[in-house]
C-alpha cells in the first residue's frame, strides 16, 4: 500500500495500483483504516475488541454454546468497520449483537453462518452492512 497526494490535494490510499480511499488532508487518519489487519479466530461467545480486532473468523465447527453471540463494541468512532466470516465448514451460526443503545440497521444480517462474510460499519449509534 502507498499513500499519495493527488492533484486535488487529497490523500489517496493505494493497494496494488488501485485507489481504495480518498481522504481530505485535514481528515483524521486512524490505524484502523490501514493495513495490517488484526485477525482473530473465535469459536464461542466473544466481544469485539475495538482496538485489536478488524476481522473475526468464526469457527462454525464447534462451540460450547449452540448459538454463540458476537457482541459489537459501543462508543466507537463513526466509520469504524469490522468483518465477520463463517469458516471451517460447520453448522454453528453466530449471532451479531449490538451493545447498549446501539442497533443493527434493518438491512443488516443478525447472524453469520458457514461461508457467509458480513462487513459492518458503525455510524451514529447504528451498525450498517457494507
Amino acid at each position: 500500500s502507498t499513500i499519495d497526494i493527488n492533484g486535488s490535494n487529497q490523500l489517496e490510499v493505494k493497494a496494488g495500483g488501485m485507489t481504495n480511499a480518498q481522504i481530505s488532508p485535514t481528515a483524521r487518519i486512524s490505524r484502523k483504516k490501514l493495513a495490517p489487519f488484526f485477525i482473530r479466530m473465535v469459536s464461542d461467545d466473544a466481544t469485539v475488541d475495538a482496538a485489536n480486532d478488524d476481522v473475526l473468523l468464526l469457527d462454525t465447527t464447534t462451540s460450547l454454546n449452540p448459538a454463540p453471540a458476537i457482541t459489537l463494541p459501543t462508543g466507537i468512532d463513526d466509520g469504524t468497520a469490522f468483518e465477520f466470516s463463517g469458516v471451517k465448514g460447520g453448522s454453528v451460526v453466530f449471532s451479531l449483537v449490538p451493545s447498549g443503545s446501539d442497533v443493527l440497521d434493518v438491512s443488516c444480517p443478525s447472524s453469520v453462518a458457514q461461508g457467509n462474510i458480513v462487513t459492518l460499519v458503525y455510524y451514529s449509534g447504528a451498525w450498517y452492512q457494507m
